[in-house]
Order: C-alpha cells, then sequence, then structure tokens
C-alpha cells in the first residue's frame, strides 16, 4: 500500500496535476486566457463591416473636398468634411449594428464622427477669426 498519500489517488496539495500548469505559471493552452484575462479574437472581414457603396461616397466626398480646398476655397472644403463627419455619424447612429458605416462600436464611431467634424468646424472658424 502507498503511504505517502494513504491511498488516496488525488494528486497531493502542491503538485500539479497532469495537463495543468503550476499555480506560478501562465497557461500555455489555445483557451485565448491569459493571465486572469478572457481574449477574445474578432473576425475581421467585409461582412462584419460597413459597405463599400456608402464608404466609397465618403471617399468621393472627401475628394471633393480636397479639390475645394485645392481650388482655394477652405470654407466649403472645411464645410464638407463636417458635413460628412456628421452625416456618418447620424447614419451609424440611427441604423446601429445595420448601419453601412462600422469602424468600431456605435457610440464610439457616433462619437467620433460628432467630435471630429465639431472640432473641425471650430478650428476653421477660430483660425477664420484670427485674422
Amino acid at each position: 500500500m502507498d503511504t505517502e498519500n494513504n491511498g488516496d489517488t488525488r494528486p497531493q496539495q502542491g503538485s500539479p496535476v497532469q495537463g495543468e500548469p503550476s499555480p506560478g505559471e501562465p497557461q500555455q493552452d489555445d483557451t485565448n486566457v491569459r493571465e486572469g484575462f478572457h481574449v477574445e479574437h474578432v473576425k475581421v472581414s467585409e461582412t462584419n463591416e460597413g459597405k463599400p457603396w456608402f464608404e466609397w461616397t465618403v471617399a468621393a466626398c472627401l475628394l471633393v473636398s480636397v479639390i475645394l480646398a485645392w481650388a482655394r476655397h477652405p470654407g466649403l472644403a472645411s464645410l464638407v468634411v463636417v458635413a460628412v463627419l456628421w452625416s456618418a455619424a447620424i447614419v451609424r447612429s440611427v441604423y446601429g449594428p445595420d448601419s453601412p458605416w462600422k469602424v468600431r462600436s456605435v457610440g464610439f464611431d457616433s462619437f467620433i464622427g460628432v467630435s471630429l467634424g465639431t472640432i473641425l468646424g471650430l478650428l476653421f472658424w477660430s483660425i477664420r477669426f484670427l485674422h
């Protein structure tokens, strides 16, 4: 008879179970758990992201803005960019997960669109007032 653990087949305290790491050792398996935090890998594809037609529309509007700025109409160029940012934010807010414009979460996309549009507009007009 085994006198060390008195016939108990369970592992003794402090000895690692086959396949399990020691208490101070990080896990090395494929469960996506690292140091107590669950890491979720997000699948990125065109089916989960925005719609290409909307993205190309935004790109065309920004190209119009670049042409306006090059033609010495910075006010109109800034207005176009602000309008595109606010429009994309409103579209993302209204349509939510079914929106054709997706970058991150609904709240993040809406906040960034409205914030960048507002900041760009304020920046343009504050520079205008300095002259």
